[in-house]
């Protein structure tokens, strides 16, 4: 796949532009000193002043989106690898015989989830963390209970794990499960495909974008709900502020539940373009041929 150097990529925009932005103006509307009303219209800023504020609103929302991403990455991602580990472990490793389709929610997902939760009984950070974002403990508690993964994630078919152990030995000569690969596997064949596969590597890099906005874009709206909740205590509460704060809390469980799902497509195409791309020496003989 061609990679323009562009100092700007749609990953910027949407992962780390966006969310930043509205932090930003979660920040201005729970903390502003008057009401919007009175404050200055853009017509009467100097031209200069307006774009030297739009110039600092950018840089800001771009830094602060990074900080955003470090901070989703070490609280709600490692939050739900807690419960569910790594895409590619329940994919295509052992646990793939636990089919996480509607209809075949049985014993073997909440047993597989609890299992994950047992490997975490000594971490504190881990523990730390799932207090800290509690509504969103909360909700992966529930969707346990309940035995709601299949609507989430699930197993790759076993034809197509056989197919991928196929593919991984032709192309590395070692065993997928191999002493030492453990779960460096994935990310052989994660480079794999952008490498040598232009059309699975553009797929990839669309749900890269769908799972880094979603991950970062909740932790700004949950943030936001923290900071509204501040404001409702310190400047003082309103109806519009209360309704904020429950939408707010929404947007951010279910955009949490949106990284879980596309975590799982970016790791699922992953496996699939690796399995259906031609082998090396077909390649070299279509190229031949041309």
């Amino acid at each position: 796949m061609k990679v323009e150097k562009l100092p700007v990529t749609a990953y910027d925009i949407v992962s780390y532009f966006a969310p930043g932005a509205l932090l930003i103006l979660y920040c201005g509307y729970g903390f502003h000193a008057k009401p919007l009303s009175q404050l200055a219209t853009i017509e009467e800023l100097n031209t200069m002043v307006f774009l030297t504020l739009v110039f600092l609103f950018v840089v800001a929302s771009y830094v602060i989106g990074h900080a955003i991403a470090l901070l989703a990455a070490f609280t709600l991602e490692r939050l739900s690898l807690g419960f569910t580990d790594y895409p590619s472990k329940y994919l295509a490793d052992d646990e793939a015989a636990f089919q996480y389709a509607p209809g075949k929610w049985g014993k073997s997902v909440c047993d597989y989830v609890c299992r994950n939760l047992k490997k975490k009984r000594f971490d504190v950070f881990f523990w730390l963390i799932g207090l800290l974002c509690l509504p969103f403990s909360i909700l992966l508690l529930a969707i346990t209970v309940f035995r709601l993964w299949g609507y989430l994630i699930k197993s790759e078919e076993k034809t197509t794990i056989e197919l991928l152990d196929e593919r991984f030995y032709a192309r590395f000569k070692k065993d997928r499960k191999a002493e030492g690969l453990s779960r460096r596997w994935f990310v052989l064949i994660e480079y794999y495909v952008f490498y040598r596969s232009e059309r699975g590597a553009q797929r990839m890099y669309n749900y890269l974008n769908l799972y880094g906005f979603c991950r970062n874009a909740a932790m700004s709206f949950y943030a936001g709900t923290i900071l509204l909740i501040i404001s409702w205590m310190w400047v003082g509460p309103s109806v519009h502020k209360g309704l904020f704060i429950v939408l707010s809390l929404v947007c951010a469980l279910m955009l949490f539940l949106g990284f879980i799902k596309f975590f799982r497509r970016y790791s699922h195409e992953a496996i699939i373009a690796f399995v259906v791309m031609e082998d090396d020496q077909k390649l070299s003989l279509g190229n031949s041929g041309a």
